[in-house]
């Protein structure tokens, strides 16, 4: 987060992390949660689970078990969907808006290997915003 910062990209980030298990997603035991407010008016929701377990050598292994990632750009009642990744269909899916009205398309599945990162997320959503200018 920071090298996007010092590149201009993420302007604030408001991100939560808590170590809390929720009831709904069993052994998760760190939950990252907020916003990163971007170049462009770009907002990006996180809302990520990740379980942690201790491997036989000793070492922790961290795996990520639910995830959302919801970007925007613009403000109050003027909001632009760009992309939302979630997972409240069960498995990963991408949703999309219509390039004509802006509303969602539907969703398309997504392995869970293919999801992005959250910084490659952020760059990409403020790509989408660059060229729409």
């Amino acid at each position: 987060m920071r090298s996007l910062e010092r590149e201009g990209v993420v302007l604030h980030s408001h991100l939560s992390v808590l170590d809390q298990p929720d009831a709904r997603h069993g052994p998760a035991d760190v939950h990252i949660e907020g916003r990163v407010q971007c170049a462009l008016g770009i907002t990006v929701y996180v809302d990520k689970w990740l379980e942690a377990r201790t491997r036989r050598d000793g070492r922790t292994e961290v795996r990520g078990v639910d995830y959302t990632y919801h970007a925007w750009r613009g403000a109050g009642g003027d909001l632009r969907m760009l992309f939302r990744y979630d997972m409240s269909h069960g498995g990963l899916h991408l949703h999309l808006p219509d390039p004509a009205t802006g509303e969602e398309t539907g969703r398309t599945p997504v392995p869970l290997d293919a999801l992005p990162n959250l910084d490659q997320l952020i760059r990409y959503a403020v790509a989408l915003a660059a060229r729409e200018r």
